[in-house]
């Protein structure tokens, strides 16, 4: 069993700019591109022929005027315990035994 192979992709519109396997070699791929905001999407591919890559927005690149480029991570979601949500959800819609 191998490990996951992980790029990550530049999109503009609706096509693909450029791809790298690190996150830090995308500002350099962008030199000779306009000033704006780029969508970065990680890309991660698991080892064997049935298993499927997964996508996900990683965040965007914004380009400077000046040439800069900045790399902003999107905030990561928090995590929902489906348990304890279970749980709580069956609590609200108990009767109130006092109420009567």
């Amino acid at each position: 069993m191998g490990t996951n192979a992980t790029f990550y992709r530049i999109i503009l519109g609706e096509g693909l700019l450029a791809a790298s396997t690190s996150i830090n070699g995308l500002p350099g791929l962008l030199k000779g591109d306009a000033p704006g905001r780029y969508v970065i999407e990680e890309l991660t591919i698991p080892p064997g022929l049935l298993s499927l890559p997964k996508s996900r927005k990683w965040g965007c690149a914004i380009k400077h005027v000046d040439g800069r480029v900045e790399l902003q991570p999107d905030e990561p979601a928090p995590c929902i315990d489906l348990g304890q949500a279970r749980k709580a959800a069956r609590l609200r819609n108990q009767p109130d035994e006092k109420a009567g």
